[in-house]
């Protein structure tokens, strides 16, 4: 894990780009936007101290389903990918993290999540 400071209106993570890191939000804003599978954008509540973002694409194997931009400064704890994967143990076959992301995900993406349950 590192901490990086990001300045104001800095892009974070941009919708559909490859998952790399998990980020947490140490200090400062996190705005999220996301364009549904119509191309609708949406904006979905900030995110502040203590939440974190990047899990759904490491968890699910998927690209980026939104776009995160520091709102103010920010400062953040940005975990390596691979290694949060690898600290998970696997409870019946899931991660235990799974929940939530599946949360997340019916959230941010109704029809993605549904895809992905029927797929399981």
């Amino acid at each position: 894990m590192r901490e990086e400071s990001r300045p104001e209106g800095d892009v974070i993570i941009r919708q559909d780009d490859d998952p790399d890191d998990l980020y947490v939000v140490r200090r400062g804003s996190v705005g999220l936007t996301v364009s549904d599978e119509f191309g609708h954008l949406r904006r979905l509540p900030s995110l502040g101290p203590g939440e974190w973002f990047g899990e759904l694409g490491l968890l699910h194997g998927t690209k980026r389903l939104g776009t995160l931009t520091a709102e103010t400064p920010v400062v953040l704890w940005r975990i390596d990918g691979r290694a949060f994967l690898d600290a998970l143990t696997t409870i019946d076959g899931r991660p235990p993290g799974m929940r939530l992301a599946d949360a997340r995900l019916v959230r941010t993406h109704p029809t993605l999540h549904r895809h992905v349950q029927a797929s399981k």
